[in-house]
């Protein structure tokens, strides 16, 4: 699908200067990069490239799908598998599309890790795609984009997917069962299918792109940055005022909404629980004054977790061409650029998601700490343009070469450790994000023959100190019982909308699962228990923690009220 082909009623526009119209070896100071040369090579797409891209991502995909049967889900995958067991239009913590996608895998590849990730694989090989072919067309909308012997479109292409496959967000994270995939699939689908209706402004391309939207709200609620970003596109843009003034942004809008209906109704009958947490998760607590702390630290934070999941040489690179296109934009803005209403827009709609996204989390670090993932969806659009910089800079000599090849090399390396370290331990580390993808099936088989030693014991509830730990365990036990985190707030607190305040705390046998070798809410639960035993957890031969087991009776309601 060509997201930028030209629309009949640009050949002939007094700003649209056809490719063929410029010298092959005319300097351009609106370059994409200044000093970069104007060829008619650069509308011919590489075939070498081409084809080493189609195996890039295929082999992306291939391989996760082979991959993520030999890495134990993570809590939060298996918090999402216990969503896709429970269907609904919302859940706490987050939208539903999380669930419907891990529902729809586990229907065709059954309840194992495969099943659970399979749907997320596709979306973000997709997603390769995706960048590829925006990359592709955008620089064929440019002739400008490097040496006239050496840049191709397809090489361009070639190499935003490749920096975008070897940060550890996309190249580790993409097989991920977490609505960051959804989140950013639907938001690169929603910016290239809105490429495609400024190009094509017919009802039928803007009703894609109010599906796309609409979809990537009930993925996460950080797409609502999206809409918010396309409406400052359009207000600022020569091109995008005009098209306001048209049915086909107001006609997504609409669509937009209508598929966010469902949940927006769930979300008011649970008085938007979930839109207040978030809210307090992503900004803090206020302090005692009812005023938020600024604190500089967490913003320190937020750069370094960026540096960390994309990988430091990478991230400033990112940074750095997001800078250039903004200066050209300003060039373009002031000059009605000759390059056309289809780059203008274009580079916009690459840019101004990707920066706002970036603004809004740094902005937001300031009042807590920040997760790394949280401006992933920033990332794919951003590499459209590092990829122009790094087929240009990889068609040079000397430093600028050199620095491409250590920055690609060097989140590579980072990200094929980190594969190996997920899946086959080689290192013992202590409190390690690997261990959020320790295998959780010794423990679990551990449990189910405690569990079999009596009928009282096999019926016996599951309990856990924590909503990743009962997750797991519903997973992993071979009947995967209903289980639950009675004493979970915040993130992982939909177990509390599930849990029946009827039966809840009723008098009879269960399991109680905690890290706490002396979990003083093991009395508040129980009337009377004994520790059944304990699990030592290892990683490379190497104890990493211990879970403790108890078995007792409950508490009634009004024991536990006591």
């Amino acid at each position: 699908m060509q997201f930028l082909a030209r629309r009949k009623h640009d050949v002939g526009h007094p700003t649209v200067m056809p490719p063929h119209a410029r010298s092959a070896s005319v300097q351009d100071t609106d370059a994409f990069f200044p000093g970069t040369v104007l060829s008619k090579a650069g509308h011919q797409v590489g075939p070498r490239a081409h084809v080493w891209a189609l195996r890039l991502i295929l082999g992306f995909g291939i391989f996760h799908l082979i991959y993520s049967s030999f890495v134990g889900l993570a809590g939060d995958e298996a918090y999402y598998w216990q969503w896709s067991r429970q269907l609904d239009w919302g859940y706490y913590d987050h939208p539903p599309m999380v669930a419907y996608l891990i529902a729809l895998g586990t229907q065709l590849a059954g309840h194992n890790e495969f099943g659970v990730r399979f749907v997320m694989v596709l979306l973000s090989t997709t997603l390769l795609w995706l960048v590829y072919r925006m990359t592709v067309d955008f620089v064929a909308l440019l002739p400008v984009a490097g040496s006239a012997s050496r840049l191709h479109p397809a090489t361009a292409g070639l190499w935003a997917i490749g920096s975008l496959t070897v940060t550890p967000l996309i190249g580790v994270g993409g097989f991920l069962a977490t609505p960051d995939i959804p989140l950013v699939f639907f938001w690169t689908l929603a910016i290239a299918l809105t490429l495609r209706a400024v190009r094509n402004p017919t009802h039928w391309n803007w009703v894609l792109v109010g599906v796309a939207l609409g979809l990537g709200m009930i993925s996460k609620y950080s797409m609502v940055i999206l809409p918010a970003a396309l409406f400052l596109v359009f207000t600022v843009s020569h091109h995008g005022r005009r098209l306001l003034k048209t049915p086909g942004p107001w006609i997504a809008t609409g669509i937009a909404m209508l598929v966010c209906a469902p949940h927006f109704l769930w979300q008011l009958r649970h008085d938007f629980v979930s839109v207040f947490y978030q809210l307090g998760h992503g900004l803090g607590a206020p302090g005692n004054n009812g005023q938020r702390i600024v604190n500089p630290d967490t913003f320190g934070h937020f750069l370094v977790g960026q540096a960390g999941v994309v990988s430091p040489i990478l991230f400033l690179l990112f940074i750095w061409v997001l800078l250039i296109a903004a200066i050209l934009l300003v060039r373009w803005y002031e000059r009605r650029s000759a390059h056309g209403v289809a780059a203008e827009m274009t580079l916009w709609l690459l840019l101004l998601p990707a920066a706002l996204t970036l603004a809004v989390f740094a902005a937001a670090s300031f009042f807590a700490k920040p997760q790394a993932n949280w401006p992933v969806a920033a990332y794919p659009t951003l590499s459209v343009l590092l990829g122009v910089l790094l087929a240009d800079w990889a068609g040079r000599r000397g430093v600028k070469k050199m620095l491409v090849w250590s920055a690609t090399g060097f989140a590579a390396l980072i990200t094929v450790y980190a594969h190996v370290e997920a899946a086959f331990p080689v290192v013992s580390y202590d409190n390690s994000v690997f261990n959020k993808l320790q295998e959780k099936k010794g423990l679990a088989n551990w449990l189910a023959a405690m569990r079999a030693e009596s009928a009282e014991a096999r019926s016996a509830a599951v309990l856990a100190e924590n909503y990743r730990l009962a997750s797991l365990l519903a997973f992993y036990l071979p009947d995967h019982p209903r289980t639950d985190a009675p004493f979970e707030q915040g993130s992982g607190a939909q177990y509390t909308i599930w849990r029946d305040p009827k039966t809840s705390g009723s008098q009879g046998m269960a399991w109680y699962l905690t890290r706490f070798e002396n979990d003083n809410r093991v009395v508040s639960l129980f009337r009377d228990y004994r520790l059944a035993g304990v699990y030592v957890e290892r990683r490379a031969g190497v104890a990493i923690g211990n879970t403790y087991a108890y078995f007792g009776r409950l508490k009634t309601m009004s024991e536990s009220a006591r």
